[in-house]
């Protein structure tokens, strides 16, 4: 069993932990909770070897503490360790070997039951204690101890702290059986027995016979601590969120480990696996599931589109996937299960597929303009647009709308002129600063226009030389040809010199002085060097082209842009006047030119065109003067100083205008600034990985100061990054810091606070005020006070009307019952002043009231009512008054036990039945003595517990019913029978009421009628022809009718009328004739006082006794004539009466000798007859005037046995002597004839020997109790028993393994005697070998004489002829016997 406790240690200790959760308290403060596994064996086998306590059953040991424990307010030093499992504070205290729930009654109970039962330590097992100084505990524990009878063992401890704290482990708690196992038979708990306050509140159940204290489970009981494990958290058991205070290993920062049982991070369970059941391990505990809490979720899973989860926990897998391999991602494929669908895709015509994603399939002719669509092999470039195709040229320019990029504007089309104007001339897409298209002729057409302005003056003294100016714009690339178109009007134009000169100076003479004749005018020619001659001496004016007089050439290459200049010189100035018209220059300049053919045109971005190095697509070289990418300045390779030259220079600076942003700098928070020149470095980074990055962060160096971060108590850092949080923080708000608050979480405790009591917190944090007391003053200590702040409220108060208040802590609602009739004013109690008006209740009829609330007045009572156990309640009758007992009732009270009570029923006054007693639970006496009533099923019943309860007034049929269905008796009444019972009682409006009974499970009830107790009757009511020939039972003239039903179990009949209809005729009808039947009960003729039921049939043609048979001879036919008719029949309605009967005492003549109960009606000739209420004819001191005495008979027979005598005092079940019971102490609970005998100097089971202790029952009584069993838990121990060869003394005679079993006053060699065989009494230490009978009879080693591999017998010498045969027989079993021993040992 040892082996099996290790075992279920080790699994206790990976089973999953609960935690540390308050389970209860009690009114000291104390509270239990569940606690984390710490089992320490004391055996030596771990790490503490304890100090033995050798206890037998019952015993019990003193321990002295290595200081003073708190318990309930005081402090101990020294404990009682019982062999039963429980602690006393008290030395030399035992503790009872029968455990009680907790807090227990009396007898010898403890102050700490660890698992209190009846253990025997005697029987295996050991106990021991130990003071573990380092962990400041003492551990007591029991280890393999046994159930008393030798039946398994436990294993279990608890650990006393210094600080009043109680850790209860429990390693093995199975004895083999269910009827012990696991607690099934034990109490765990506290209760203060030593201060003896333990019946007031002070005690603490865990448990009680329930098998709930499984192997591994561990309970800490005791007072609140605030960080028991100093990990920063308040144990949860005391209001704070650490599941275990004794684990530091255990907290909400703590880290989860997967799947070992424990909870480490204390959010309420351990971390499984596979929580989601999906077979993939939990990232978090090493597998591969991304989403443990999702089965949808793991790498088996399949990657869905775009959902924003990693379906296949592959970081490597996008959530944007392509699925069908075409290149699109699934967000933008319409279709990702075709490789032919994706944004882009070549269209299909006509096919009702999107094939490239555009949301609508391609149609040949959309706008139907008779041009088939591109995509479909036509030629409609936009077949959206009908005006938009190659038949349509919008700007008459010869291009189609299809090739022209404008077609409003023929300037632009694909074979315009490319001009540097930054619009696309050719449609070629291209910008102008790289389109080789661009270049052309350009025309400057009148530059300069003149009104005959005198350009040169004739005289002398006037101009010789003219020049005019124009500037050039928008001209591209270079000049490649110039032509020069010049209009002049001079008589003598062949004294003209004309030149021109081009922005970069260079000057070209068109015409020299000289060359041309004399007239009006030069004419309008055009210089140019490929015309085919120079002007000549002919007359002007000259048309058409000439050759220059210089070569225009010489500007070839030259930039057009800039100002040009003519000259004109007259070499022969006199009076000759002209003027210049116009000059135009005709420039063509080389298309796309690019003479450094660097990419880039020049003059329209390049610029500089014989430098392929400058253009604006060039690296800038800083520093150099040159403006390389032509953005108008040069660049400086370290602008800012800072050591860093700028990335445009080939350096890392990011930012060479400011010092502060280099590679060298940290990257700064949060500023919108890449100030280390990295950009991967975040601008919102987590420097310390603590989840805040670091605009949140107040340290981002320490990963435990952030954001959330609990801001830990005076430890100078703002670990919460709060700086309205200040390090002594006020966590709660209460006013006090978390230095001296005991709980800085609750804002209701704090130094100072208002200690509210039984709330089971230290709310002042002094640990030393009382959680019970008056915390208003109002005289009522909290335990009761339902509201123990307000003085208004405590139990008794008065009761403030509709205030929401339960001002007297009745539990009847915040309302108050100004009448007490149960229903509050705001709860629909129409006049609270009246406690006969409220909803439900019973109208009266004609009084102009609405006593049940619901609006309508003196309606009839019909309805279904609710009665409390022993309850009442009052009806009227609306629609008759009905005739009982002489007079008319108009109202009646229904008691809940069963029976209908009227007018002054009780004697109290009162006139409709109220006053009757609803606890009555049935006699003869009450039937009488409460008239007039009617009871039919009147016995102790209890509608609370089910069932309903019925009223019906039927005004038409003239009936009031009352029904009870399936109402319970009450289970507290000794006559009780379980189960259901039904019946209906129906009033009628003539008198009579009939009786109706469905399924009945009572055996004790009274059933009938009285109006007093002068005329009374006695009846069987189950018989129709009770009394004889009535149709309803009873005359109409008694004055009570009843049968009392006193049960099968009491010595009579149980109730027979289950299922059954009994019409009682009462007090119904007239008498005229006086024979004491009415006419409404029976009398066939009541004017003839001879006539009546039961009359004597007198043989005169009359049915005298109203059988409906006149003058019959023998009605009963028991053989005998009535008397009537003059046969010897007294009663010829009974054929149990007649002459040849026996008379019984029933109230009848029975053998007709006209004597009634005459003969052995007084059989123990007590003076008492059966009639007269002699319960018990056989026992003389049994009647009605008998003396009751405790014997367990109802001497005085008024149906209570024993009353007045205390049968049991001391509650142990069974009878003390004077009420014939065999309890031979009845004032001592542990002595009584069901108890075990223990050693303790009494007769527990009173058999008239003390202490005769015989726990293995083999007659032989212990020891330990002045017996001579030295061993009473071995049955085979005892004295004279056989000594056996097993280490104990079996046959008591004071020595242990004393075998012999030859009688040959040898010891059995195998128990460590030198008998060497003890089962021949010739052989033994000292006796004479025989030879040749191969044994060493002298046992001395040496068996017999002889050779080979025998060995040779020294006392057998002389005449011995011990020659052995060579196989050496007897050697064997000398080379045998140590293995026998061995395997002796082993068994």
């Amino acid at each position: 069993m040892r082996g099996l406790a290790s075992l279920i240690a080790v699994v206790a200790l990976a089973a999953p932990s609960t935690g540390l959760a308050q389970l209860a308290s009690d009114s000291f403060g104390n509270v239990s909770a569940l606690t984390s596994y710490d089992y320490v064996a004391l055996d030596g086998s771990g790490s503490f070897t304890g100090t033995p306590l050798n206890l037998q059953a019952n015993g019990q040991a003193d321990v002295t503490l290595p200081w003073s424990f708190p318990f309930y307010g005081g402090t101990y030093t020294v404990v009682s360790v019982s062999a039963n499992a429980a602690l006393r504070f008290q030395p030399g205290a035992i503790v009872a070997s029968v455990n009680q729930p907790i807090p227990s009654a009396t007898g010898a109970i403890p102050d700490v039951a660890v698992f209190w039962d009846f253990l025997d330590p005697g029987a295996g097992g050991s106990l021991y204690w130990h003071h573990d100084s380092a962990a400041d505990r003492v551990i007591i524990s029991w280890e393999d101890v046994p159930h008393f009878g030798g039946i398994g063992d436990a294993s279990f401890q608890v650990h006393l702290t210094s600080d009043g704290g109680m850790r209860f482990f429990w390693n093995d708690t199975w004895f083999g059986n269910a009827i012990y196992d696991s607690g099934a038979s034990a109490s765990v708990g506290i209760q203060d027995v030593v201060g003896g306050t333990w019946a007031n509140g002070s005690a603490l159940e865990f448990s009680f016979d329930s098998p709930q204290v499984t192997n591994g489970s561990a309970v800490y009981i005791g007072a609140c601590a605030g960080d028991v494990d100093q990990d920063g958290y308040v144990s949860a058991a005391c209001g704070g969120l650490d599941c275990d205070d004794f684990d530091n290993a255990l907290s909400p920062l703590a880290t989860e480990i997967c799947a070992d049982g424990v909870d480490q991070d204390c959010d309420g369970g351990d971390l499984p696996l596979d929580a989601d059941g999906d077979t993939y391990d939990a990232s978090a505990c090493g597998g591969s599931d991304c989403d443990d809490a999702d089965a949808s979720i793991s790498p088996a899973a399949a990657e869905v589109c775009n959902d924003g989860i990693d379906n296949d926990c592959a970081s490597a897998t996008p959530d944007l996937i392509d699925v069908d391999g075409d290149g699109s991602t699934c967000d933008l494929d319409c279709d990702d299960g075709d490789a032919t669908v994706f944004p882009g895709a070549p269209e299909v015509c006509d096919d009702a597929l999107d094939q490239d994603c555009d949301g609508l399939d391609v149609l040949s002719d959309v706008d139907g303009d008779t041009f088939l669509s591109l995509p479909c092999g036509g030629d409609d470039c936009d077949d959206t647009d009908a005006n938009i195709n190659l038949g349509v040229d919008g700007d008459s320019d010869g291009y189609s709308a299809c090739d022209d990029c404008n077609d409003s504007d023929a300037a632009i089309n694909p074979g315009a002129l490319e001009v540097c104007d930054s619009v696309d001339g050719d449609c070629d897409g291209l910008d102008d600063a790289v389109d080789l298209d661009i270049g052309g002729s350009t025309a400057l057409t009148n530059a300069y226009t003149s009104s005959n302005t005198l350009l040169l003056d004739g005289t002398s003294s006037g101009n010789t030389t003219f020049t005019q100016s124009q500037t050039v714009s928008g001209s591209i690339g270079a000049i490649v040809d110039l032509d020069v178109q010049v209009e002049v009007y001079h008589i003598a134009p062949e004294q003209l010199e004309i030149s021109v000169t081009s922005p970069a100076g260079t000057t070209v003479l068109l015409k020299a002085s000289g060359i041309g004749g004399s007239g009006q005018g030069l004419g309008l020619p055009v210089f140019d060097d490929e015309a085919a001659s120079p002007i000549g001496t002919g007359s002007p004016p000259y048309i058409g082209a000439f050759q220059p007089s210089g070569q225009l050439s010489d500007v070839d290459g030259e930039d057009g842009n800039g100002s040009w200049t003519i000259t004109i010189v007259d070499n022969n100035p006199g009076s000759d006047d002209g003027d210049l018209a116009s000059w135009q220059l005709n420039m063509t300049t080389q298309a796309g030119h690019d003479l450094d053919q660097d990419g880039y045109v020049d003059s329209c971005g390049d610029c500089d065109s014989a430098d392929a190095t400058i253009n604006p697509g060039a690296q800038e070289v800083c520093g150099d003067g040159i403006d390389q990418d032509c953005d108008g300045t040069d660049l400086a390779s370290d602008a800012d100083g800072d050591g860093f030259d700028d990335v445009a220079c080939g350096g890392g600076d990011c930012n060479d205008a400011s010092a502060a942003i280099n590679p060298n700098v940290a990257e700064a928070c949060n500023d919108g600034v890449d100030n280390d020149c990295d950009p991967s470095s975040l601008d919102l980074f987590d420097g310390d990985g603590d989840g805040s990055d670091c605009a949140a962060d107040c340290d981002d160096g320490n990963a435990f100061i952030a954001p959330g971060i609990a801001e830990v108590c005076g430890d100078g850092v703002d670990n919460d990054c709060d700086s309205t949080t200040i390090d002594l923080f006020d966590g709660d708000g209460d006013g006090s810091d978390c230095a001296s608050d005991c709980n800085d979480g609750d804002n209701g405790v704090y130094p100072g606070a208002l200690e509210l009591f039984c709330s089971g917190v230290d709310e002042d944090c002094d640990t030393g005020t009382s959680d019970l007391g008056d915390g208003d003053g109002d005289g009522s200590l909290c335990d009761v006070d339902c509201d123990d702040s307000d003085p208004l409220v405590y139990p008794g108060a008065l009761e403030f009307v509709c205030d929401g208040i339960d001002q007297a802590c009745d539990g009847l609602g915040s309302e108050v019952d100004n009448d007490g009739d149960g229903v509050p004013q705001c709860q629909a109690d129409c006049d609270d002043a009246d406690p006969t008006i409220y909803p439900g209740a019973p109208e009266l009829c004609g009084d102009g009231i609405d006593q049940d609330c619901d609006g309508d007045i003196d309606e009839p009572a019909s309805g279904t009512y609710t009665l409390d156990d022993d309850g009442a309640v009052t009806f009227e009758i609306c629609s008759f008054s009905f005739p009982f007992c002489g007079e008319s009732f108009d109202s009646l009270t229904l008691q809940s036990n069963g029976r209908l009570t009227f007018g002054d029923s009780g004697g109290l006054g009162f006139d409709d039945g109220s006053g009757a007693d609803p606890a009555s639970t049935g006699s003869v006496s009450d039937l009488t003595g409460e008239a007039p009533q009617i009871a039919f099923l009147w016995s102790d019943l209890d509608p609370e517990i089910g069932g309903s309860i019925t009223v019906l007034e039927n005004a038409s049929a003239g009936t009031f019913a009352v029904s009870l269905t399936s109402i319970s008796q009450s289970t507290s009444w000794p006559n009780a029978s379980a189960g259901p019972n039904t019946a209906t009682l129906t009033l009628s409006s003539v008198g009579v009421a009939t009786l109706d009974y469905g399924y009945l499970s009572a055996n004790v009830a009274l059933v009938g009628w009285a109006c007093g107790a002068s005329n009374v009757a006695v009846v069987d009511l189950d018989d129709p022809d009770q009394p004889a020939t009535a149709p309803r039972v009873g005359a109409g003239t008694e004055d009570a009718l009843y049968e009392h039903f006193q049960g099968a179990a009491n010595g009579d009949e149980d109730v027979d009328l289950a299922n059954t209809t009994v019409e009682l005729c009462l007090t119904a009808g007239a008498d005229s004739d006086g024979d004491g039947w009415t006419d409404l009960c029976g009398d066939c003729d009541d004017t003839n006082a001879f006539v009546f039921p039961g009359a004597t049939e007198l043989c005169d043609g009359l049915d005298h006794d109203c059988d409906n048979d006149i003058d019959d001879a023998d009605d009963d036919e028991d053989g005998y004539v009535s008397t009537a008719c003059g046969g010897p029949d007294c009663d010829d309605a009974d054929a149990n009466v007649n002459p040849a009967q026996l008379e019984a005492c029933d109230g009848l003549d029975n053998d007709c000798d006209g004597s009634p109960e005459t003969g052995g009606e007084d059989q123990d000739a007590d003076g008492w007859l059966v009639c007269d209420g002699d319960c018990d004819d056989g026992d003389a001191l049994i009647h009605p005037d008998g003396e009751e005495i405790c014997n367990e008979a109802d001497d005085d027979c008024d149906g209570s046995v024993d009353e007045g005598w205390n049968r049991d005092q001391d509650a142990d079940g069974t009878l003390n002597p004077d009420c014939g019971g065999d309890d031979c102490d009845d004032l001592d609970s542990d002595v009584s004839p069901i108890e075990v005998e223990t050693c303790d100097g009494k007769d527990n089971d009173c058999n008239g020997e003390v202490d005769d202790v015989d726990a293995d029952g083999d007659g032989f009584f212990s020891a330990e109790c002045g017996g001579d069993d030295c061993n009473d838990l071995r049955a085979t121990t005892w004295p004279g028993a056989p000594e056996a060869c097993d280490g104990n003394d079996t046959d008591c005679n004071g020595v242990v393994n004393d075998v012999d079993l030859d009688a040959d006053g040898g010891l059995d060699a195998n128990c460590g005697g030198d008998d060497c065989h003890d089962g021949d009494p010739n052989v033994f230490l000292g006796a004479v070998e025989i030879c040749d009978d191969g044994v060493d009879n002298d046992c001395d080693g040496g068996t017999d004489q002889g050779g080979g591999e025998m060995v040779a017998d020294p006392d057998c010498t002389g005449g011995c002829d011990c020659n052995a045969s060579p196989d050496g027989r007897p050697a064997p079993l000398l080379f045998l016997l140590p293995l026998l021993l061995l395997v002796r040992r082993r068994t």
